[in-house]
């Protein structure tokens, strides 16, 4: 299903933006 894997990839990027911007708060 193209839905699926649209949502997918949207949440894979969502996860891995929130995980980035953890790093970045824990940094400072």
């Amino acid at each position: 299903n193209e839905a699926d894997k649209l949502a997918q990839d949207a949440f894979m990027c969502i996860m891995r933006y929130m995980g980035d911007e953890n790093l970045k708060r824990g940094q400072t």
